[in-house]
């Protein structure tokens, strides 16, 4: 018995109710997958139409238990499912289930939780609070960054999964502990890389937790429409830009990568991303014009300073006092 015949016998027993090819016993509507490429076109229409009512059969089981196996719309265990084979967790409706309840610091922190202004102030702290403090409370910007953050934010560090930061840090210690002697250099390095791992934890934050729209609205309200409409066009060109840059490499790999002229190869990559690049820049530029956009005149609002920005700013000035007194 070949492969695809025991995969039909297997799915006969697990599901005894449909034929092979998943179609339903006395039911011509769900025809045969394995059918489509012999069919045509009628076969397509066919199947999606039995699409179609699967979603409309689905949408009105929306509020009922989840099921599974063979019977979609069967219960689970107990409620006449297969236990032996399906061994759920507790029974959820509809999706609230899934969502698990946010705890006394989620909802603090959605109250009390930062804006604009403050991240922007927690990332120049992070720049210039290290040179006001010397020995172990040099460290104090890099705990102190790395509590508010974890503590009033919704993401995880970006940074720390890197390997390139790992490999900056260690090259910033090892370089400052060779320069300086093993037992200052090491202390001095250690030092650095925690105020440099501090900026990083700021940084990421800020690019987190703000939107690129309220950075243009601040650009704005300060006298820069140009430079803010020149930073909204560049956040959403990175991603594009990366993506045309993985596009061109695997072509290029494909037709046998760098070979024997690697050179030549690299070269030709970097003028088709820098190519897409300005089209696609254009393109945006283009996309404004097409809608009367002058970035002289004033678009949007600048964003509101929010009580978590103030509670976060007179904490970091605070906190700063306390470690100057120390």
């Amino acid at each position: 018995m070949g492969p695809l015949a025991l995969g039909a016998a297997g799915a006969q027993r697990l599901c005894p109710g449909r034929g092979p090819g998943g179609a339903v016993d006395g039911d011509p509507s769900l025809p045969d997958p394995g059918l489509v490429g012999r069919v045509g076109a009628i076969h397509r229409l066919r199947l999606a139409a039995a699409i179609d009512r699967a979603s409309v059969a689905l949408g009105q089981q929306g509020d009922r238990a989840a099921g599974g196996g063979c019977n979609p719309g069967a219960g689970l265990a107990g409620d006449g499912g297969r236990p032996d084979r399906l061994q759920p967790g507790p029974r959820a409706t509809g999706t609230a289930g899934a969502l698990r309840p946010a705890t006394g610091m989620r909802r603090l922190s959605a109250i009390w939780r930062p804006g604009l202004y403050g991240w922007l102030g927690l990332l120049a702290w992070a720049i210039t609070a290290p040179g006001l403090f010397g020995d172990a409370r040099a460290y104090a910007p890099l705990i102190t960054v790395a509590l508010v953050s974890w503590l009033l934010g919704e993401g995880g560090w970006r940074s720390l999964g890197s390997w390139r930061t790992w490999l900056f840090l260690g090259g910033l210690i090892g370089v400052t502990a060779l320069a300086e002697g093993i037992r200052p250099g090491l202390g001095a390095g250690l030092r650095m890389a925690a105020r440099a791992l501090a900026i990083l934890l700021a940084a990421d934050a800020l690019a987190l937790h703000v939107p690129a729209l309220d950075l243009a609205a601040l650009l704005e309200a300060v006298g820069l429409p140009g430079l803010g409409f020149a930073l909204g066009v560049a956040f959403n060109l990175l991603p594009a830009l990366r993506q045309t840059a993985l596009d061109s490499w695997q072509a290029l790999r494909l037709r046998g990568g760098p070979g024997k002229q690697p050179l030549q190869s690299l070269r030709r990559w970097a003028v088709t991303v820098l190519a897409r690049a300005l089209e696609r820049g254009q393109e945006i530029v283009d996309a404004a014009e097409s809608r009367a956009f002058t970035p002289s005149r004033r678009q949007v609002q600048p964003p509101r300073v929010r009580r978590g920005d103030l509670l976060l700013l007179l904490g970091l000035a605070a906190w700063t006092v306390v470690l100057l007194i120390m």
